[in-house]
């Protein structure tokens, strides 16, 4: 008798092993996807946004290096959103000219400072002071269309990332309450199956 309750309780134990096994790897992809493609939108808006700042300044009215460096200067002092972001004016070795935030910036690596040919460069990464933040860089052209330069547009990354962490959190929330309505389903579920084999058995 001791024998056949073991294997009931073996049978209905491995049915909910399976069942909770199966919808953990199915909310484990799910919380993996959603993650990813979140992360991707808003990095994704980040940089947009960062890039057509950028691309605003793709041609100043200047012809030489001191123009260039006068102009730059004046929408600098003039640049409107100063709390939200930081834009960097630098000359064609990639070295800062002004920034907005009123510092020059000493030692900080956006990658490649130099953005060459390619005119557009995007990077996102650790400052020295551990702060994350995405850089997009564009050239600027004088008059001519001679490159004087290029412009960096700065963002911290730390207000997304912190949305992106509390969303992460909810949605594990939800998982572990999901899971723990299937693993009761799936705990009915085997003791549908089971009784009647007990009841066979039994006979």
């Amino acid at each position: 008798m001791s024998r056949r309750v073991k294997r009931h309780t073996s049978i209905s134990a491995r049915l909910m092993l399976n069942v909770l096994l199966i919808m953990g790897i199915v909310m484990f992809a799910l919380n993996l996807t959603v993650a990813v493609t979140m992360r991707t939108t808003y990095y994704n808006k980040v940089t947009d946004y960062l890039g057509s700042l950028a691309l605003s300044y793709d041609r100043v009215q200047a012809n030489s290096a001191a123009e260039f460096d006068s102009q730059v200067h004046q929408l600098a002092e003039e640049f409107p959103f100063k709390s939200q972001v930081e834009v960097q004016f630098c000359d064609n070795e990639g070295d800062v000219i002004v920034s907005t935030s009123g510092f020059l910036p000493l030692g900080e690596n956006y990658g490649n400072k130099k953005v060459g040919d390619s005119g557009f460069v995007t990077w996102t990464g650790n400052l020295s002071t551990g702060e994350r933040v995405m850089a997009v860089s564009s050239n600027i052209s004088g008059n001519y269309g001679e490159r004087l330069g290029s412009v960096r547009c700065i963002a911290s990354l730390e207000r997304v990332d912190s949305r992106l962490l509390v969303t992460a959190f909810a949605v594990g929330m939800v998982s572990l309450v999901v899971l723990a309505f299937t693993m009761l389903l799936s705990k009915i579920y085997a003791q549908s199956i089971v009784k009647p084999i007990k009841e066979v058995s039994s006979v």
